[in-house]
This record gives structure tokens, C-alpha cells and sequence, in this order.
């Protein structure tokens, strides 16, 4: 009887650390098992799940605003805390559960690198907007300048080739003989933003939110169907070859056409997911614009499930 007990403390002991490890990775979500996630959150963090809000000095989003509604006990009531990205390491990010970064137009290599690293450890990521688009601490390089090496460097030595860093797309960088494809990591490639290529006055009605094809994504949970976006967004398309998961797409009901004069397409991808597990996530339009002051209907549930989502 007593080996028979025992046997059993094994078996149960195995199947908590398979259970365990799958919602670390991402794999399963802690809410599968009732009472899991509290359990989870407890072992891993002593309590609540604690989100990270990352931002510069200009760019797409409205941290303020993002953190304030995630704290709301009538939303999600979340634990939040936020940081400017230049006091930011990768050891201050794995503190966190989860990292969210937003108006961060501009970003150093090393910086894009260091999310990257931190959802390798296990993190989980929602990136939003036009964050990283352009270099940080630009200088010009003397001499050979190509297009995409107009805009380069966070090294203080641009003579010293294993340093330099250089813009070959909006999120890939290459620094030396390394590429750093972060648009790759993201499943998505940066365009431009909506306001960049056609005037924007106010908060224009910008088409209709169409969820995924089984409606039962977590990040778009509860949305109800056919509802609008007003405002700007960021102009994304797919990366050829990346496994993404496409959970809420804009349809603009016509071809836009910019003040370029180039075609941009009808859908564009609002909401996507890539990684092991689900674990990074892509916002076109920062959470918290669908929230906004000015706005007659406000969907918070996009806000909440931001939280819920990526973490319950």
C-alpha cells in the first residue's frame, strides 16, 4: 500500500511539473484548470502577475492612459509599473511577466536585441505601433552610404565595422556580419502609419474590426462583431514564411490608396501573435486608443484582454 501511495505522489508530481512547464511556455493557458492560474501566479511570482509598460519619448501610444486602464479594478486591475526604455536592462525586464512597449519610434540595435532575449527566457511580449521603426542616437557613417545605410548608428566608433549598426528595414538591423531580424520575431513587417500618407483630422473612421475566423481568440475575447476603428494605425503586413496567428484584422473597404500614390491594400493585420506558445504579440493600434477620451464607444475589453489574454 505504501509503495502503491507512493507511486502515486510520483505520478501527480510529473504531471504538475508537465502542467507547470507548458503554462511557462505558453502552450497551455492557466485558466484551463480551474483555480490553475492563482496556483501558477503564486509559484512563479507570489501572488498577481506583474506587467512592465516600456516607452521613449515619442512614437504611437499613450502609456499614461495604457496604465491606468490596466489598473482599474473594474477592468483587469492588473500590477503595473512603467519605465523609460533608456533606464532599461534585460535583468529589470525578467522582473516581469509581461512587457508591453509603446511610443518608442526610436530604438538602439541593442535594445530590439534585449526583447528578444527576454521572450527567449520565457517573457511575454506585446510590442505596439511604429515602437522601433528608426535607429536611436543616429550618425551619419562617412563615405559609401547606400539607402539603407542612411541612417545608422549606436556605436560611438563608426571606423570599427564590427560595430556599426545599420538599418536594412524598419525592424532589421545588421550589426557588423549579424543580422538582428526583428521583423521576423514580430511575424510582421512595418509599412508606415495611416497619418503619414493621408491627412488625419481628429479621429477619422478608419473601416470595420473583423475578428479571426473562430472568434474565440483570447485577445479578442467578448469583442462583438463589426465594430469600428477611429485613428491612426500602423500599416503592417506579413512576413513571408513566419507562423503568425492573425486574431483581429481592419477591413477599410476599399483600396487605400496614400498621398504617395501607392496602393496599401483593403485588410491590414490589427492584431497578431507569433512565438512558442503564443508568447509575443503585435499591436497595430496601441490598446489604449480604443479607449480614449474622445471616443463615443469605447471598447475596453481589447484593454482588459490585453491582461487576460497573455497572462490568464
Amino acid at each position: 500500500m505504501a509503495k502503491d501511495i507512493g507511486h502515486i505522489v510520483i505520478l501527480l508530481a510529473l504531471i504538475g511539473s508537465v502542467v507547470f512547464l507548458f503554462t511557462w511556455t505558453g502552450v497551455i493557458k492557466c485558466n484551463i484548470i480551474p483555480g490553475w492560474c492563482d496556483a501558477y501566479w503564486f509559484i512563479v511570482r507570489g501572488g498577481e502577475p506583474r506587467i512592465l509598460i516600456v516607452s521613449g519619448d515619442f512614437g504611437m501610444g499613450n502609456p499614461d492612459l495604457l496604465e491606468q486602464t490596466l489598473r482599474d479594478p473594474t477592468h483587469a486591475g492588473a500590477i503595473t509599473t512603467q519605465a523609460h526604455i533608456d533606464r532599461i536592462t534585460l535583468g529589470n525586464l525578467q522582473e516581469f511577466d509581461l512587457v508591453i512597449v509603446e511610443r518608442a519610434r526610436q530604438m538602439e540595435t541593442a535594445k530590439l536585441r534585449m526583447f528578444m532575449d527576454y521572450v527567449d527566457s520565457g517573457g511575454r511580449l506585446v510590442w505596439t505601433g511604429d515602437a522601433g521603426v528608426e535607429l536611436g542616437r543616429e550618425k551619419q557613417y562617412p563615405g559609401n552610404q547606400t539607402i539603407e545605410d542612411e541612417y545608422l548608428f549606436e556605436d560611438e566608433d563608426p571606423n570599427l565595422d564590427s560595430n556599426v549598426h545599420r538599418m536594412i528595414g524598419p525592424w532589421a538591423r545588421k550589426e557588423g556580419t549579424r543580422i538582428v531580424p526583428f521583423h521576423e520575431f514580430l511575424g510582421v513587417q512595418y509599412e508606415t502609419n495611416y497619418c503619414s500618407i493621408k491627412e488625419c483630422t481628429g479621429r477619422p473612421w478608419q473601416g470595420v474590426l473583423i475578428t479571426n475566423p473562430s472568434r474565440d481568440h483570447p485577445l479578442v475575447y467578448a469583442l462583438r462583431p463589426n465594430l469600428v476603428l477611429r485613428g491612426d494605425f500602423a500599416i503592417v503586413t506579413d512576413v513571408s514564411g513566419s507562423i503568425t496567428t492573425r486574431a483581429l484584422t481592419l477591413d477599410w473597404f476599399s483600396e487605400l490608396i496614400g498621398q504617395d500614390q501607392l496602393n496599401y491594400g483593403r485588410t491590414f493585420p490589427l492584431i497578431t501573435t507569433s512565438g512558442y506558445g503564443e508568447r509575443i504579440a503585435y499591436y497595430a493600434v496601441p490598446p489604449e486608443q480604443f479607449v480614449a477620451e474622445d471616443l463615443e464607444e469605447k471598447y475596453y475589453s481589447i484593454v482588459e484582454n490585453v491582461y487576460y489574454g497573455m497572462l490568464r
